[in-house]
């Protein structure tokens, strides 16, 4: 009776629990693919997105007016990204980000007024010492394409 169960042309519990391991370790396996593929192309896109300020920079350009107009690009950049991203590393990109952004708004948005005559301002003497590139390449850390 034992042998009965591993003769050839009977369907028995292990050939049952085969295919259905198979099948399912196929199917997270795919999915896993995917959702690599997914992160990858928008890994690529976020970075091209800050290539082109850190071109600027290289080449001279101050790092304040580059950002200044690249900005709203690399906050659209930033927030299809986002969705991309694994759970774990969401908070330290918002963290970067935020770090980004306030180095912008500080920054980028100052009168001539306070360009020439405001560096006692809190906010500003915290951003000072801050590059532009800098940042930049921390945000671009995150979008390391996974193999």
């Amino acid at each position: 009776m034992f042998n009965d169960i591993f003769q050839v042309g009977h369907f028995t519990v292990g050939s049952l629990i085969g295919l259905v391991l198979g099948a399912f370790l196929g199917h997270r396996l795919a999915i896993r693919r995917n959702n690599q593929k997914a992160f990858n192309e928008a890994a690529i896109e976020f970075k091209s997105k800050f290539l082109y300020a850190l071109h600027l920079i290289d080449d001279g350009n101050p790092d304040v007016g580059v950002i200044g107009s690249e900005y709203y690009t690399h906050d659209m950049a930033q927030r299809k990204f986002k969705l991309y991203l694994p759970k774990g590393k969401l908070k330290a990109f918002d963290c970067t980000w935020q770090k980004y952004k306030n180095w912008h708004d500080v920054r980028c948005n100052r009168s001539s007024e306070d360009v020439f005559y405001g560096d006692n301002e809190p906010d500003y003497l915290a951003m000072r010492d801050l590059k532009g590139k800098d940042l930049i390449e921390a945000l671009m850390d995150f979008g390391d394409v996974k193999n």
